[in-house]
């Protein structure tokens, strides 16, 4: 189960400036929300209450048209005092993995087809095989139905490149400015938010492997694990797998720092 929250700026919904960090009544974080992710997990025991305390982020957004220009809102004393956000709703759902799963399939498959070169057997018969999973899928019951139509997509989500065909590995990358449209202290909160994403992915049993650059932040990341979540840095000292370089700076002991140089894993 899971809780799904909705909430946005005014006149842009902005990855960058609508965000919070939740934590349980305990202090313990779970997630960090924004509006690309949108979801808390919530512990399915029978009878239990949801209870989370939210500490939303509430920067302006000072890349306007044009952009860069002088602006009262860096400084709370002359800040506006209009409302940027709103709170619209908060729903408690039911994830089905087949149904949820089904749409990533038909969605990875079917921008295979949009993303090739030319329009050929390979793109015809991932075409025929789409059309024959929803073939499967009762749009009357799709709860029921989305596991058989998964089986029918599996060949094709499972096969492997052509022969000759380049290898290609994600890694992910943590962008995180120090002080670009937002202060400091917006930065070692950004830090924390990004960071309960990173964890969040681990404890869901993700293989992920973190790119963190901070050339420029060593003494903003010590300052925001010292001051606040160290539950952090256990577990990506324990669980992650980090992608890292080093040209004449030493990393910290649980941040890789990396420079513009050739990386190692």
């Amino acid at each position: 189960m899971k809780y799904a929250l909705t909430s946005a700026l005014k006149n842009t919904l902005s990855v960058s400036h609508a965000e919070a960090l939740v934590r349980d009544v305990n202090g313990k974080t779970i997630k960090a929300l924004n509006p690309r992710s949108r979801w808390l997990p919530v512990a399915q025991t029978p009878g239990s209450t949801i209870d989370f305390v939210v500490e939303a982020a509430a920067n302006p957004l000072i890349l306007g048209v044009p952009p860069f220009q002088p602006t009262l809102n860096g400084d709370k004393l002359t800040a506006s005092h209009e409302e940027l956000y709103h709170f619209r709703q908060a729903d408690l759902v039911i994830v089905n993995k087949d149904v949820y799963g089904l749409a990533l399939d038909i969605q990875v498959l079917h921008e295979m087809i949009e993303a090739a070169p030319h329009f050929g057997d390979y793109e015809w018969n991932l075409l025929f095989g789409l059309n024959r999973a929803l073939d499967c899928l009762d749009l009357d019951d799709v709860v029921s139905t989305a596991g058989a139509a998964r089986e029918v997509l599996k060949p094709f989500m499972e096969a492997p490149a052509l022969p000759g065909a380049h290898r290609i590995s994600a890694v992910g990358h943590a962008h995180i400015d120090s002080a670009w449209l937002w202060p400091l202290r917006e930065t070692r909160r950004k830090v924390n938010r990004t960071l309960a994403n990173v964890v969040r992915l681990i404890e869901d049993g993700s293989s992920l492997i973190l790119l963190f650059l901070l050339p420029n932040m060593q003494l903003g990341s010590r300052k925001t694990t010292q001051n606040s979540s160290n539950e952090f840095v256990t577990l990506l000292q324990r669980d992650a797998s980090f992608l890292s370089a080093e040209c004449g700076l030493n990393p910290m002991p649980f941040f890789p720092v990396a420079r513009p140089c050739a990386a190692s894993s």
